[in-house]
């Protein structure tokens, strides 16, 4: 399978899914073995959480909860860091990182920076956001073309990346989906419906549906109940693709991911 599967490892006490479960660095290595084994082709590790509702904490505290995981993985699989942080990706790349996940899209003035002067890839996040951690645009009337907004987001996000020295070789795309875009579950749907449409911007796509809050069921116990949703959603995208793409497809339970792709696309 062309698609790549990123497995996300949260080493946080606060994140929607599974904050405080991998604290324990041994337990983070664990699971980021577990998720290789289970054909995860990058690990995507972060120790701030950007959730509704989520506090900042200092680039030293975040890069603190992470460091000695990102350098037992690398020895064992590529590396993403999710992080809006310039500090903390410079040290993640340091450290053997090869892609940085920014949800901010270069909040981070230094962020562009310090990635143009590596090798590493950088994940360009779609967000209505103002700043990290607000999210008062939800109280906002919301677009009428959800993907056109992000579309055009993405558009300004690339072009402020490369006039700082980032190559374009460099960049992948994340439309993002939930409260990034907006309080409408209806809008991240019509963004997973029309997932194809991002490929007219040029650049490797990244899926992220991943146990979001618009897949929320009724009566649910936990968010994790949200996998064979999710797994559903990246086989609607995928499907767009003739199964070839989206290039890389973000997610929690990464076996179920690759068992819904591989049995669907033999199906098609």
């Amino acid at each position: 399978m062309s698609i790549k599967l990123v497995g996300i490892l949260n080493v946080t006490p606060d994140s929607f899914s599974d904050g405080g479960l991998y604290l324990d660095p041994a337990k983070a290595i664990k699971h980021a073995k577990q998720l290789v084994d289970e054909g995860a082709d990058l690990i995507d590790i972060g120790g701030q959480s950007t959730r509704p509702g989520s506090s900042a904490i200092s680039a030293d505290e975040e890069w603190k909860r992470i460091k000695d995981v990102v350098k037992e993985v690398v020895k064992f699989s590529p590396v993403s860091v999710d992080t809006y942080s310039a500090q903390v990706a410079a040290s993640a790349i340091e450290a053997g990182a090869t892609v940085i996940n920014d949800v901010t899209s270069g909040f981070d003035p230094e962020m562009f920076s310090v990635v143009s002067k590596s090798d590493a890839k950088l994940v360009l996040m779609y967000s209505g956001c103002v700043k990290p951690h607000d999210f008062s645009h939800l109280a906002e009337s919301e677009p009428l073309d959800v993907m056109q907004v992000v579309i055009n987001g993405l558009s300004s996000a690339i072009e402020r990346a490369l006039s700082c020295g980032v190559q374009r070789s460099q960049l992948i795309l994340d439309p993002s989906m939930g409260a990034f875009v907006s309080s409408h579950t209806s809008d991240s749907w019509e963004i997973i419906h029309r997932f194809s449409e991002l490929r007219e911007l040029g650049l490797p796509l990244m899926f992220a549906s991943s146990r979001k809050g618009f897949l929320k069921l009724n009566e649910e116990k936990a968010p994790s109940e949200r996998d064979t949703l999710s797994a559903l959603t990246a086989c609607i995208a995928a499907a767009q693709f003739g199964f070839s793409g989206p290039d890389y497809i973000r997610a929690h339970n990464v076996l179920l991911h690759r068992t819904f792709l591989e049995q669907t696309s033999q199906a098609k």
